[in-house]
């Protein structure tokens, strides 16, 4: 069940004495001068805390009971709340052998529908995402504190239980502790090649430093020999270190129509890590709407029954499980494999292996410190050998 995230609305400061009694709200009488009232409306909601601009539509946080946040279009009732809240609205009414008497209005239903519909929304603040972590800037600086963060335009909902240090020149030392505790988390999975267990970090390494390049990202396979080899584990493992949360799981369609839309959905809320689960054993992805996502930072498409087209920022991490799935076409430039080989007939029978998430949920603070120092190290050594962030 999703609630309306209150938490960003302003507690209203203590009036003045000689405001006692008067409302200080923008005063706007109804009239027939629609445009002009529709104007003044837009320039006192502009302010509201709650209130952000993404893919050319007016946009809220939502977030639900576990604290997971989620960008939704804000919905023409809550626009109708905020003009209430906002704004002092007023009727001239004439009476008869007297002078023109002001009452009190709630906000003209034409007003919030067109504010609903209009598409254009200057000055308000543009929204890229929401994250529950700290971030890395396109500078190469991290935002660190909750609320929006005008120089990354990322909001940021971080929980009082996270707590991040990270220098700001990492030693080697620095680096060479982190990268140890983070393939400590790596250990018990059974990949088929040095190379694969490279690459899982690199799928966390990915996610954490998203926010700073602005090329696109590739997709993670994660690929198994057997059923139970640990493929959506660390899947979920990478994920919950980078953003606190599991990944937004999709089924996978090889209908392009249908995987255009499912796309389309999972970006318009702000999914930053995206599984495509269970792939039957043995096939191949590939098609022209995966490989179109896979190399664009920005989606566009026209949802259905709208002529408007709809713009959003392509920056969730993609990832992909199944037993012995490959890739076809240009997928192969596209997709980094991670490959997991169980050594027994049984894995799920395995014993004595850690509670992963558990201990991942534990050590989240430590273990993010530790991905964001990896890539600070290689911020302030000025991207060695030519291999930037945005390569």
């Amino acid at each position: 069940i999703m609630i309306e995230d209150a938490r960003r609305i302003p507690t209203p400061a203590p009036e003045d004495p000689e405001s006692e009694g008067r409302d200080l709200r923008p005063r706007i009488v109804i009239s027939s001068a629609e445009a002009t009232v529709v104007d003044r409306a837009l320039a006192a909601i502009r302010k509201a805390p709650e209130l952000y601009v993404r893919g050319g539509n007016l946009v809220r946080i939502k977030t639900d009971e576990h604290e997971r946040c989620t960008i939704e279009t804000c919905p023409e009732t809550e626009i109708r709340r905020l003009l209430s809240r906002e704004i002092n609205w007023v009727r001239i009414k004439t009476v008869p052998d007297g002078p023109p008497v002001e009452t009190p209005a709630s906000p003209p239903v034409h007003v919030s529908k067109q504010i609903a519909t209009l598409g254009e929304f200057a000055e308000f603040r543009g929204l890229v995402g929401v994250s529950g972590t700290p971030i890395l800037r396109p500078d190469g600086t991290i935002a660190s504190d909750s609320g929006f963060d005008p120089a990354s335009r990322w909001l940021l909902r971080i929980p009082a239980s996270l707590s991040v240090a990270v220098p700001d020149r990492p030693t080697p030392e620095d680096t060479a502790d982190a990268l140890a505790r983070l393939y400590d988390v790596l250990r018990d999975f059974p990949f088929a090649k040095p190379t694969h267990e490279s690459a899982a970090l690199a799928f966390l390494l990915t996610m954490v430093a998203r926010t700073h390049f602005r090329g696109p990202s590739p997709l993670f396979l994660v690929t198994g020999s057997t059923a139970a080899a640990g493929k959506g584990l660390l899947i979920k493992c990478m994920t919950l270190i980078a953003h606190g949360v599991l990944p937004d799981s999709l089924p996978y369609s090889g209908e392009e129509e249908e995987t255009r839309k499912r796309i389309t959905s999972i970006l318009s809320v702000g999914a930053l890590s995206v599984m495509l689960d269970n792939i039957p054993n043995g096939q191949r992805l590939g098609n022209a709407i995966l490989d179109s996502l896979l190399t664009a930072t920005e989606w566009t498409d026209r949802p259905l029954g709208s002529t408007a087209i709809l713009r959003l920022p392509a920056l969730a991490v993609w990832s992909a499980t199944g037993n012995n799935i490959g890739v076809r076409g240009d997928m192969v430039r596209r997709a980094i494999p991670i490959r997991l080989e169980p050594k027994v007939a049984r894995p799920e029978e395995r014993t004595g292996l850690r509670d992963l998430e558990a201990y991942v949920l534990a050590n989240r603070s430590q273990l993010l410190s530790d991905a964001l120092t990896v890539l600070r190290a290689f911020l302030v050594q000025g991207e060695p050998a030519g291999h930037g962030l945005s390569a």
